[in-house]
């Protein structure tokens, strides 16, 4: 199907034929959620290009960019800015070699959304790190689930790229997010974890920008069912859903042994609205940290060089036996950036899963509390301070502002680890669990005293980004009729 955009244009009749065929007007728009207009097509999402590091954000292939959530790094703000840019906030001199990964997520796209409406808001500098961020009052925990996970060895097997598409295609679905009223949609992908119970594996942030969504599962034979939403989580970007009535569903082989660079794999997904696409590359990092504008935490990802597309969220990259070793949820997009695509690991992604299954949330994922600025070198040469993590806020209730970490304080050491660089702070909190002490050494730039203090971390709160809008039965049914009757009849 020709969609009208840079992407793929509507191909145009030579100027010499004397009567050339009309063109295909494009798809109508949908309003917003208060009057929504049904449109007959969904389409994925267009990824907001943000260039990474100090480049000005440009849209790549279009002239303006559609809005999904932007992924931003870290700023700090150790003195009054005097330069700001769409994607970075620059203090000169401070932020001299301190550097961020900036994705953008590359999944559910409104098909009505128009361009220039609900642009993303640049975070001010006091972005928490892995603190989570309150979720909203619609958000609340998901359901518990029952059902089992095949996981495999490695090993020394090897299949050929035919053999690996042949059998694992049949675990990855297409996905069609629909509203309640049939006014708006997204494409996306899944992996189906358990094939009797017909449990499948996704990206959380499909959903997030369809209320009341209902989902359309479409296998690689052309088999439909309905699913609906069960939990998920937005800070691993993990989702799960359930298909309705399941029968002759294949369940994917996931595996839990840590990729290696240079690792061939495979990404599977619905590439663009391009049903069971698939892509070759490498892994070029393993445990790479990608900062995120949503909820301002990072998480460790797997980057590779197959090529992740718009609908391809919640699909599924592939080694070369077969087996799952990530979910694929994030990409960088711009004209001067290629093959930087990012994946769940499948170890971190099962993890969530379990937490998931027993508790309709995730539970027991700590915080110390704070949020933070990396300072470097450079920027500790500047501002007469050790390297490590600059304090910006201290959550009032938690134990470290009860214990003395107070705004200006540089954290250099944790559990006798020197920060060199925020990875260190934040894989050492991420390894914890709420409840757990773990040990600061804490530099006051007031005092210029250094001491030493055992925390005992918070716990981290959990949120979905599934949106459920109640309407108001006084105000009468105002919502179109559904044009899926298909989908939505019983």
């Amino acid at each position: 199907m020709n969609y009208p955009n840079e992407f793929n244009p509507i191909p145009q009749q030579p100027e010499e034929q004397p009567t050339p065929p009309a063109e295909q007007p494009a798809p109508v728009p949908a309003a917003p959620v208060v009057d929504p207009t049904p449109v007959a097509q969904p389409a994925p999402v267009e990824p907001n290009v943000v260039p990474p590091f100090s480049q000005p954000a440009e849209p790549a292939y279009q002239t303006t960019p559609t809005y999904p959530p932007v992924w931003q790094p870290f700023v700090p703000q150790t003195a009054p800015a005097k330069k700001k840019n769409k994607g970075l906030r620059i203090t000169a001199g401070v932020l001299a070699g301190v550097m961020a990964l900036i994705v953008c997520v590359s999944g559910g796209y409104l098909a009505g959304r128009k361009d220039g409406q609900n642009l993303p808001q640049t975070p001010s500098a006091s972005t928490p790190s892995t603190e989570q961020t309150k979720p909203s009052d619609d958000s609340v925990s998901g359901e518990k689930s029952d059902f089992d996970v095949t996981v495999g060895d490695k090993g020394d097997v090897a299949y050929s790229y035919e053999q690996i598409v042949e059998t694992v295609s049949q675990s990855i679905v297409n996905i069609t997010v629909y509203a309640a009223d049939g006014s708006a949609g997204s494409y996306a992908s899944g992996i189906i974890m358990d094939a009797k119970k017909g449990y499948v594996l996704t990206n959380d942030h499909i959903y997030s920008e369809v209320p009341n969504a209902k989902f359309l599962i479409t296998l690689n034979n052309k088999t439909e069912f309905k699913a609906t939403f069960v939990s998920g989580d937005s800070r691993s970007d993990i989702g799960i859903l359930k298909i309705e009535n399941p029968k002759n569903l294949t369940q994917a082989t996931f595996s839990t042994t840590p990729v290696k660079v240079g690792e061939r794999v495979l990404a599977i997904g619905q590439s663009y609205g391009y049903a069971d696409s698939v892509s070759e590359g490498i892994v070029s990092a393993a445990n790479r940290r990608v900062s995120m504008q949503s909820g301002g935490y990072s998480e460790n990802y797997i980057q590779t060089t197959a090529a992740i597309n718009p609908g391809n969220s919640g699909g599924a990259l592939v080694n070369m036996a077969g087996q799952v070793v990530g979910v694929t949820s994030a990409k960088i997009a711009s004209q001067e950036v290629e093959g930087l695509g990012f994946a769940i690991p499948s170890e971190k992604a099962l993890s969530i899963v379990k937490n998931l299954q027993e508790n309709g949330k995730v539970k027991g994922r700590a915080k110390l509390g704070i949020t933070y600025t990396g300072m470097n070198t450079v920027a500790a040469e500047v501002n007469n301070c050790p390297v490590g993590i600059y304090v910006q806020t201290v959550e009032k209730t938690v134990d470290a502002a009860k214990k003395g970490l107070k705004k200006g304080d540089v954290i250099t050491h944790v559990n006798g680890k020197k920060i060199t660089i925020p990875t260190v702070f934040l894989d050492n909190i991420e390894a914890a669990k709420a409840g757990d002490t773990i040990e600061l050494t804490v530099y006051s730039t007031q005092t210029k005293t250094t001491k030493t203090m055992s925390v005992i971390l918070a716990e981290a709160e959990s949120s979905h980004s599934y949106k459920t809008v109640t309407q108001d039965p006084t105000q009468g049914n105002d919502l179109p009729e559904n044009p899926f009757d298909f989908y939505f009849d019983d």
